[in-house]
């Protein structure tokens, strides 16, 4: 039994054996494969043939044991799939992708193939298209060479916030390697302005990723007086006596020789007359980006590299801008304070202002004079020192008369001085107001760059302004056309409501406003409110309306019923207006279209056509009401189209609703154009304002 057992042991030990020689000869095999295949490589990367290079250096580098052989083909394997613009294989080993570079030995190599991994998922295209099948992948899609029933079938894909997160892992890791190579090396120069840059692109990712992927609040974002920097100071206006005429003040002089105003941006365009909630990113990587720009300044500063540190100087400005100005609204209410004198100068990591300062004084010369000078100018502007902006954009245009910035710094001037003036009506209309006799009625008044504001309300003669003009048909309601009629200056009467206030000279740059300036609408008719200021003068229609104006459509007539307010009918009132109808028609057109979509070889071939197109096509109407105050016109015939969906029609007038209840009309049917020819054209119908008949659909007393 002993001798079996002596036997069997034997055997095992030569099977063992020869296993082991076995693997010995497949490794030997296996790493002669390998080096077969960075052979190969090395020969296909020096003939730029970067797709083979990258398929063997990819082999190499998964079998070659430790040593220069791997580095280079792990390095030379990343280089040759971004330059390849492998995406589907990047995205394969992104997982891995930490693993696959930590096999490079040398520390120094390892820190650039970090960084070059990094920057390729923050730079890359990051949308690429997936085909029917779910699987197909492509970056470069050319829709026109498909049929169009198989564009719908590929859908597109985003991988920016994955990319970016593994930009910033990434650029972590070379960020650290880089650091203990400095440890291990210190004053390698070369390694110090490399880790320098590393640091700089990792804070950038810092950024990104913090507002792409971090918590969000709903803050408030506004500039603008509310922070104790000046606007609307509560002055007491005294208001006159209802239907008193008050001595106009003079106005302030008009440009001379009919200058022209600089193109004001709205107010809605502006910085500082921004208001609302919006979702504000938190930014908890901003004390780490401020811990690593600090420390890279000190590094510049071992290297005495002036360029270097006003480079840093530079990014860290404008890293707080970014981080700051445009998207943290607290931090913006603490900076836009300055002018409390209980409160400190606001900590240099979160304030652009002495950064930017800083790069001035310490390194004038630079290539960034121009920009930090005009950047300086433009936080002023954007935190309402427009003292402050005004003087930093005119030492820009001494020091630097040929910057590029001029030209937006002359702008930004421009709105800053701007004079602006515009009112809003109770009534919720933004360019008229209609109200009945003795219905409240007030303006709210926003007004900068002027001295004063008056208000005032002059009468109207609307039916001697139509009577005048020989073809009113283009007039719909428009306060801009009626003003190009002959005789409209004529028409308007002396005012008959007044009110002024004045500007606070210490914040004319500020809007300022009043709200719930009263309108006394007590006599019916037309009037014109006018808003004034300087050179700039703002009108709009406000009509006093003692009527109503219902509508009912009958099988082949249609019906209205013109009243006054308390029921009674209006005799021998002059309507005009007019039926819209919407054709859809088909236009044939020519096309030149490939003969094969798949093969542009082949040539070109035309071919028809259709397109639909809509068309309006307007029919008037004209008459007067009877002595029951019923007016009644034909319907236009029906017509037909070659496609498309039927014509529609629409009656449109330019009277009004019933005064007192305007929630009772019926809104106009889809397709009625927003404004109506041809307004009433007696003085008791220039209901002007309203720009379309609204009324019901039948009139009091009819079935």
């Amino acid at each position: 039994m002993q001798r079996t057992f002596l036997t069997v042991a034997v055997l095992v030990s030569l099977a063992a054996i020869s296993i082991a020689i076995s693997h010995s000869f497949q490794a030997q095999d296996r790493l002669k494969e390998a080096q077969a295949a960075l052979a190969r490589a090395d020969a296909a990367f020096e003939a730029r043939r970067i797709a083979d290079a990258a398929n063997d250096y990819l082999k190499a580098a998964g079998t070659l044991p430790e040593g220069s052989d791997r580095d280079r083909a792990v390095t030379r394997a990343l280089v040759c799939l971004a330059e390849a613009g492998r995406h589907e294989q990047w995205d394969g080993m992104s997982a891995g992708i930490t693993g696959f570079i930590q096999r490079i030995s040398e520390l120094d190599k390892r820190v650039d193939a970090f960084r070059m991994a990094g920057l390729y998922f923050a730079s890359r295209d990051h949308d690429y298209h997936v085909g029917p099948d779910g699987k197909t992948r492509d970056y470069v899609l050319r829709p026109e060479l498909m049929k169009k029933d198989e564009v719908w079938r590929w859908r597109e894909v985003s991988t920016l916030s994955r990319d970016l997160l593994l930009a910033r892992g990434l650029l972590y890791e070379a960020h650290e390697a880089s650091r203990t190579l400095l440890e291990l090396q210190p004053g390698a120069k070369p390694q110090l302005e490399r880790h320098v840059a590393i640091t700089l692109e990792y804070c950038d990712l810092l950024e990104v990723n913090d507002r792409m992927q971090g918590r969000t609040v709903n803050a408030m974002h506004f500039f603008g007086s509310d922070y104790g920097v000046g606007g609307y100071r509560n002055v007491e206006v005294e208001y006159p006596q209802p239907e008193e005429v008050v001595e106009e003040e003079p106005e302030d002089p008009q440009p001379a020789g009919g200058a022209v105003l600089p193109t004001a941006a709205q107010p809605e365009q502006e910085p500082f007359t921004r208001r609302g909630y919006y979702l504000q990113p938190e930014y908890p990587s901003l004390p780490t980006i401020n811990a690593l720009i600090e420390t890279a300044g000190r590094r510049a500063e071992d290297l005495k590299d002036k360029a270097l540190q006003a480079a840093i100087l530079y990014r860290r400005a404008v890293l707080m801008m970014n981080v700051g100005l445009y998207g943290n609204a607290v931090l913006n209410a603490r900076l836009t304070d300055w002018r409390n004198p209980a409160k400190a100068e606001p900590d240099i990591t979160r304030d652009p202002r002495p950064l930017l300062r800083k790069l001035l004084q310490d390194h004038k010369g630079s290539i960034w004079d121009d920009e930090a000078r005009f950047l300086l100018g433009y936080i002023g502007y954007y935190l309402n020192d427009f003292d402050a902006a005004r003087s930093e954009f005119e030492q820009l245009e001494k020091d630097h008369p040929k910057s590029r910035y001029i030209g937006e710094a002359r702008r930004l001037v421009q709105v800053i001085e701007f004079p602006q003036l515009f009112t809003s009506f109770s009534t919720g209309g933004a360019e008229n107001a209609l109200v009945a006799p003795g219905q409240p009625l007030s303006i709210s008044v926003y007004a900068r760059n002027v001295d004063s504001v008056r208000v005032s309300l002059r009468p109207l003669d609307l039916g001697r302004v139509l009577a005048e003009a020989g073809n009113a048909d283009h007039v719909y309601a428009d306060l801009a056309e009626l003003q190009k009629l002959p005789g409209f200056e004529q028409a308007l009467g002396l005012s008959v409501m007044d009110q002024s206030f004045k500007l606070d000279p210490d914040s004319r740059h500020f809007y300022h406003w009043r709200d719930g300036l009263p309108l006394y609408t007590s006599t019916p008719g037309v009037f014109l409110l006018e808003v004034s200021g300087g050179p700039v003068l703002e009108r709009k229609l406000v009509q006093v309306a003692d009527l109503a104006v219902q509508r009912r459509r009958l099988a082949e007539t249609e019906q209205f019923w013109v009243t006054t307010r308390d029921g009674r009918p209006l005799a021998d009132a002059i309507i005009r207006g007019g039926y819209h109808e919407n054709l859809f028609v088909s236009v044939p057109y020519r096309e030149t279209v490939p003969v094969d979509e798949r093969d542009l070889t082949k040539g070109t071939q035309q071919v028809t056509r259709f397109r639909e197109e809509r068309q309006l096509v307007q029919q008037d109407v004209k008459g007067a009401t009877d002595a029951s105050g019923l007016f009644e016109t034909a319907l236009p015939p029906t017509r037909s189209t070659t496609s498309g969906p039927p014509w529609t029609s629409e009656a449109c007038c330019t009277w009004s609703t019933t005064p007192m209840s305007p929630s009772a009309s019926r809104p106009p049917r889809p397709g009625c154009p927003s404004r109506c020819p041809s307004p009433c054209a007696t003085c008791a119908l220039s209901c002007t304002a309203t720009g379309r008949c609204t009324v019901p659909a039948t009139r009091p007393g009819c079935a």
